[in-house]
């Protein structure tokens, strides 16, 4: 077949040709020429060779893309899973683990195992759950402060935990609050109180603040102020409105009294408190100064209201002392040898002055009787034994009783002082004694 092409021609199509761009005729001549021309047929296989290379390079570099893509996409993705589980881990950590600061913890009970060692017990509010007890420690000061995670198996709303002070305490705080000094327990409301002093009766905000650990607006269902600051005598007045007839009218007076005193007490250049409300109709006005709150409270009222010690003696002589104080206890321990003859029963009772408050007893629990030589081992709380009062009077005593063999109860020739308990460094208490007479020595 004769070809019409020149070579030319033929390698200027070449490109389209090994593409397949050129039609099917065009690819007829082309194919005629090539199977008759070395030199383009030479030139035509070098093309597809380097199209072949070149495409493989170009797929190398497209597969090189793709894997960078994907290895790029997988480094942000671990990246962003990492970030996440690593917060996860963090809050979980923080809620379950690590813990925070607790600012609402219910402290009920406070108890003494001695001088330097204290067991504190109480409840955390809500889903939160205790971890432990931090304490900052000066001196013989403790300032009680509690952490807390989210309530769980391990960690429970009930706790009871225990701390050993470096030198005998003298003062405990829970969070800002006394509620234990020189072994006086402290009412909620009167370290409530306490926080609220300042100087000047000028100072309406700080009042207030006074006015509500008074619960002022209880008791007057309302009221609005009035200062007299202007020159001296200073002083504050808490008018009502609205018509207090459904309270006894003594007693709503004394209680306006008792809280005066309080708040004389509080803010040191406050000279009177007045009040005005409404009673049955009629407009009443009641003035207390700062000399019948001296009067009332036996020494000089801004005295007492820097001395919170001073100022709950102030506040349980006025009523004014919340139901919900912590209970501060001291636990005294010792034993009592029986160096007598075999005894059913060696009971304690507990006395402020001659008014029994509770009591004791040990018996063998195989109902044996206590042989010669056996030691008992007592625990006495001074508040929890003793009506609340054991700690705040030297007249709590523990007085001892037997029940011999026969079943006859005797009383001891022996009462101790607990305060005399306290003091002892062997804390043993020896009983001897036959036929109904009985003795103890330490």
């Amino acid at each position: 077949m004769k070809n019409n092409l020149s070579c030319a021609i033929v390698q200027d199509l070449l490109p389209n040709y090994a593409e397949s761009l050129t039609s099917e005729e065009t690819n007829i001549e082309i194919k005629n020429h090539l199977d008759n021309c070395t030199v383009c047929q030479s030139i035509y296989e070098t093309m597809v060779e380097q199209s072949v290379e070149s495409a493989q390079l170009e797929q190398k570099e497209i597969d090189f893309l793709k894997k960078t893509r994907n290895r790029t996409r997988r480094i942000v993705i671990s990246a962003f899973i990492g970030a996440f589980l690593t917060i996860l881990l963090l809050f979980i950590a923080d809620v379950f683990f690590i813990g925070n600061k607790l600012e609402h913890v219910n402290v009920t009970r406070i108890l003494f195992k001695d001088d330097n060692t204290i067991e504190v017990n109480g409840n955390c509010d809500g889903n939160m759950g205790f971890k432990k007890l931090d304490v900052v420690e000066e001196g013989g000061c403790l300032s009680l402060n509690f952490k807390g995670t989210r309530k769980s198996g391990i960690y429970h709303n009930d706790f009871s935990t225990t701390y050993t002070a470096n030198n005998p305490i003298t003062e405990i705080c829970v969070g800002n609050q006394i509620v234990w000094k020189d072994g006086i327990s402290i009412s909620r409301s009167t370290s409530a109180l306490y926080e609220t002093r300042h100087d000047y009766a000028g100072d309406m905000s700080a009042n207030e603040k006074t006015a509500v650990a008074l619960n002022m607006k209880n008791i007057m269902l309302g009221y609005t102020n009035e200062l007299h600051t202007s020159k001296e005598p200073y002083g504050w007045s808490l008018i009502t409105q609205v018509d207090l007839k459904e309270q006894n009218k003594d007693v709503l007076q004394q209680n306006l009294k008792n809280r005066a005193y309080a708040i004389l007490a509080s803010i040191g250049n406050l000279s009177y408190v007045t009040y005005q409300y409404v009673y049955n109709g009629e407009i009443v006005t009641l003035k207390v100064t700062a000399d019948e709150a001296t009067d009332y409270a036996g020494e000089n009222i801004k005295s007492v209201g820097a001395d919170i010690l001073k100022l709950e003696k102030l506040m349980k002589k006025s009523g004014l002392i919340s139901t919900d104080d912590v209970l501060i206890d001291r636990e005294v321990n010792f034993s009592i040898v029986n160096d007598a003859e075999p005894l059913q029963e060696i009971r304690t009772k507990y006395l402020i002055g001659d008014q029994v408050h509770g009591g004791s007893g040990v018996i063998n629990a195989d109902s044996t009787l206590i042989k010669t030589g056996e030691k008992l081992d007592y625990s006495v709380y001074l508040n929890t034994d003793f009506g609340g009062i054991g700690s705040m009077t030297d007249d709590a005593s523990v007085q001892i009783y037997v029940v011999d063999s026969n079943g006859q109860e005797h009383k001891v020739e022996f009462e101790t002082k607990v305060s005399d308990l306290l003091k002892m460094t062997k804390k043993e208490l020896h009983l001897t004694g036959k036929d109904g007479k009985y003795q103890v020595t330490n």
